[in-house]
């Protein structure tokens, strides 16, 4: 198993024996996080590279039999990739019909046309007659949904686990349906020592401290000590979700600390369950954000945005003829990479973009430039090397 340190650099990719080509090197500069385009005429082996990292799967390359070099299927394809670590060093990842180096490294995505050509057959009057339609193939942006999941919370039953001076708690049930807090809790805060003897001192500490106190839920908050404070905020995984709280929300300081008191005791009742229900809200921000995105480009009276649809989160096209060429392509491609931006998983991966460029006007270049660029500003703020390369046969 050959696995990259920190790649510099992509600096050769070599083909074997796919579509038009029976052994050919290219001596390439790909740089992580800049776009890379490869300007050829057509005839030069721009669709067969396309062909060959599409062709990638988990643990082989397993080509379609018309990408087949002459169509002989005894013919054994290969990809190789030479990249550069930032220390200098070379290192040489291959895939064949046998194994896939590649995909221990690198996340391979591949962009190209999605019409498809369906016919049918009609019948009139004893006689059939075949029909076809340009259509645009469905972009599957999640494929799984995951389930709606309730943490069964009553502020009633908060109160009374808390003890003396419950009152004092806020009522969260407003924070649980922030789907953006909630998602930045499940992803962001470490629950993993919740349990650890001393953690769970400081907690109970700090609420003993509470419920040794007279006075109205307002003079109680106002009286808690600076110590007591300033103890339960040592506690990892709960000033975690207090700083989530203080940013998402408009509450601070110990109402922010009561409450997230109060999540933290949702999560140590059922992890599982909590874990679910975070996941759901990372969802819910993932899709209202992919809305957001097909509404910004929503010309078409078609209203094409993603939809739940057995289980998954789908964007489906009418029938290319029922919207422009320009809304189609531009649509079809943000789609594209809207489904890579979501199942984007290691540090380093290669975007192939297939002569899609070539065939739109000025402003909807210029719109798929933007959306290109978007992602990749996204990738690298993440820690994530994207090389993109665009194939073209345009000056």
């Amino acid at each position: 198993m050959k696995i990259m340190k920190i790649m510099k650099k992509i600096k050769e990719i070599e083909v074997e024996n796919v579509k038009g080509i029976e052994s050919r090197v290219f001596d390439v500069e790909v740089f992580p996080n800049k776009p890379t385009i490869f300007v050829a005429p057509n005839g030069n082996g721009k669709s067969s590279l396309a062909a060959a990292f599409a062709s990638l799967k988990t643990t082989k390359i397993e080509l379609k039999k018309e990408h087949f070099h002459k169509n002989d299927e005894s013919l054994s394809p290969k990809l190789s990739i030479t990249f550069e670590d930032l220390d200098g060093s070379e290192t040489v990842v291959s895939a064949d019909a046998g194994k896939n180096e590649i995909a221990q490294n690198f996340d391979i995505k591949v962009i190209n046309s999605q019409l498809i050509s369906k016919a049918r057959m009609m019948s009139f009057g004893g006689s059939s007659k075949a029909t076809s339609t340009i259509e645009v193939s469905p972009a599957i942006l999640v494929n799984f949904i995951p389930e709606k999941v309730d943490l069964d919370y009553q502020i009633s039953d908060a109160k009374v686990d808390f003890g003396k001076n419950g009152k004092v708690l806020p009522n969260i049930s407003r924070h649980l349906k922030n789907d953006v807090l909630m998602s930045l809790v499940g992803e962001g805060v470490d629950f993993s020592k919740q349990s650890q003897v001393g953690h769970s001192k400081k907690l109970s500490d700090f609420i003993s401290d509470i419920n040794l106190m007279d006075g109205s839920s307002k003079s109680i908050k106002a009286s808690i000590p600076d110590h007591s404070k300033t103890s339960i905020l040592g506690v990892p995984h709960i000033k975690g979700v207090v700083e989530l709280i203080e940013r998402h929300t408009s509450l601070a300081g110990v109402d922010a600390i009561l409450s997230a008191i109060q999540i933290c005791k949702l999560r140590k009742r059922d992890p599982t369950k909590f874990k679910s229900f975070v996941k759901r809200s990372s969802y819910s921000v993932q899709k209202t954000e992919f809305t957001e995105i097909f509404r910004s480009l929503g010309t078409t009276w078609k209203d094409i945005s993603p939809r739940e649809v057995k289980g998954q989160l789908v964007v489906e096209f009418p029938k290319a003829h029922e919207i422009s060429n320009g809304e189609r392509d531009v649509i079809s491609f943000v789609a594209q990479l809207v489904k890579i931006q979501v199942s984007f998983e290691k540090r380093h991966g290669i975007l192939i973009v297939d002569e899609i460029f070539d065939y739109l006007d000025d402003a909807n270049l210029i719109a798929c430039q933007f959306y290109l660029s978007r992602l990749i500003s996204e990738m690298k703020s993440d820690g994530k090397k994207l090389c993109p390369i665009i194939l073209t046969h345009l000056d």
